[in-house]
């Protein structure tokens, strides 16, 4: 009886523990949905504006009244601080810079990352959002939905914390990193071999990275030249 026992849930555990992933995955799509409606909101309210990935510098933590990040620009429109924590993201956390007291300072940007791709000026490839007096708007989105705006993101490599991806252009390009779970620069795979991400109408998808790295053969708009862009990650649409 025992022995029988033992081989039933040897039988069950895998499939409860799928069952509960698939769990996790389908509610930080919903955290994700939340996080792409405040981010239409904020940009409603700013004239089609994009939000910027950072305010007050990228390379300074999150400061009470000083400088924060896009997590904490679109904050009032989403009202919680679990919503920037993936259920599949064991120990993230997220502080809100509204809610640091003064002198306080956290690298704590919770789950998920800003496309930052490609951040290189006057390259002819644009992230989607806003960086100091280059300004990205909506209408400058040639495919809203079919451009990545924030996705699962491995936060907690670096010791400064992480609150987007970027690659400066072209000959930038990161390396697929094999796992599991496998990455691409901070995009990770975190669903069993799959990661969530937000487009910038608000769409989410379910997605392996091979569906985000296809590229698309350009001539470049500024120095002629022909190159492969990883399409999803820029505004434009050579």
């Amino acid at each position: 009886m025992l022995a029988v026992i033992g081989v039933l849930c040897a039988l069950l555990f895998p499939v409860v523990g799928s069952v509960s992933e698939s769990g996790r995955a389908a509610r930080c799509s919903q955290h994700l949905r939340q996080i792409g409606a405040g981010l239409l909101a904020w940009s409603a309210d700013h004239g089609g504006e994009l939000p910027a990935s950072a305010y007050g510098g990228t390379a300074v933590p999150t400061t009470a009244g000083g400088a924060s990040k896009w997590m904490d620009a679109i904050f009032p429109y989403v009202r919680s601080e679990a919503v920037f924590l993936c259920p599949s993201d064991a120990g993230a956390v997220y502080r809100y810079a509204g809610n640091l007291a003064g002198g306080e300072s956290s690298t704590d940007y919770g789950s998920y990352g800003m496309n930052g791709a490609y951040r290189n000026a006057g390259d002819g490839q644009t992230p989607p959002r806003s960086a100091g007096s280059a300004v990205v708007r909506v209408t400058d989105l040639a495919d809203a939905r079919g451009t990545v705006w924030v996705a699962d993101t491995a936060n907690r490599q670096e010791a400064n914390g992480s609150f987007g991806f970027t690659w400066a252009d072209v000959a930038s390009h990161p390396a697929l990193v094999p796992g599991p779970p496998r990455q691409f620069d901070k995009l990770i795979e975190r669903h069993r071999g799959r990661l969530n991400v937000l487009n910038c109408d608000g769409s989410v998808e379910s997605l392996r990275l091979e569906a985000l790295l296809e590229t698309r053969a350009i001539t470049g708009p500024v120095d002629g030249s022909a190159k492969n862009v990883l399409a999803r990650f820029t505004v434009e649409r050579e």
